[in-house]
Formats: C-alpha cells, sequence, structure tokens
C-alpha cells in the first residue's frame, strides 16, 4: 500500500511533467507549408504559410485576407486583424474546405 506521502510525490512529478509540457508545446510551431501545396490531405490541420497581403476586407466582423505566394488563398479570422496590403506575412492556421475552395482558419498573423 502506497503512503500520503509516496502519493504527493508521485503527484507532484506529474504535475511538474505536465505543466512543463504545456509550456514547451506553446513555442512548438506548427509544420510550414508553401501556399501551392496546401490541399485537401490537409483538411483539419495546422500549418504555417507565408505570403504576401493581396486583398483585405471583413464582413460582419469576419476578416478576409488573400495572400499570394506563387498561388493564392483565402485567410479568415473570426477577430479583427492587422494585415496592410502589400506586406510578407506569416499565418498559423487551420486547413478547412468551404464551397468547394481550400481556406485557412487563421489563428495567428506575424507581419
Amino acid at each position: 500500500m502506497m503512503s500520503d506521502r509516496d502519493i504527493f510525490t508521485i503527484s507532484a512529478v506529474v504535475f511538474f511533467i505536465g505543466i512543463s509540457l504545456l509550456v514547451a508545446a506553446k513555442f512548438i510551431s506548427p509544420p510550414y507549408v508553401p501556399l501551392r501545396k496546401i490541399n485537401s490531405a490537409l483538411i483539419g490541420k495546422t500549418v504555417t504559410t507565408s505570403g504576401t497581403v493581396k486583398y483585405v476586407y471583413s464582413r460582419n466582423g469576419v476578416y478576409f485576407i488573400t495572400l499570394e505566394n506563387e498561388s493564392r488563398m483565402t485567410v479568415v479570422f473570426f477577430r479583427k486583424v492587422y494585415a496592410p496590403k502589400g506586406r510578407a506575412v506569416s499565418v498559423v492556421g487551420k486547413v478547412n474546405k468551404y464551397r468547394g475552395s481550400i481556406e485557412l482558419i487563421g489563428e495567428k498573423i506575424n507581419i
């Protein structure tokens, strides 16, 4: 039978391992995938990509950014984002298919 001290020690070790993994996960970026290689095989996966901001518009609080870099793709943000037209940006987002087109649901943008 385990003593209270043994259970506490095991719990403390598991707690610190879990916290360490959470902190480390914050600094691990999703894999980089060039725009031209983002396709339906990646639906549901989170990726990092980059391109030049071609168009930016919003409708009902949803922001749409068209990126261009050997191909074009729309990145959709459900929050306000700053993306100046003509600037190179990198984006982290989840690959999605909407009305037959592949797009990214943006999570993060870096200018």
